[in-house]
């Protein structure tokens, strides 16, 4: 239960950090991608993503948008 709070938190936590709110918005252009099947030795694109937020993070220059694909990230 405490390991599920933790990662829900850290979920709610990611999505303030992106700017993700419930409210519609207009379709966002990504600059950058993460998902569960890309490796941080990739370049982050739509063709070859990051693995990991963390990565993105590192790496994201300001006005750059990172766009994370669905997916269970540990």
């Amino acid at each position: 239960m405490k390991k599920s709070l933790i990662i829900c938190s850290i979920g709610i936590a990611l999505l303030a950090l992106l700017g993700i709110s419930g409210h519609t918005r207009a379709a966002t252009t990504c600059s950058l991608y993460v998902a569960t099947t890309g490796s941080d030795t990739n370049p982050g694109t739509l063709a070859a993503p990051w693995k990991t937020v963390q990565k993105a993070a590192n790496t994201a220059l300001p006005g750059q948008t990172v766009c994370v694909r669905g997916g269970v990230y540990t």
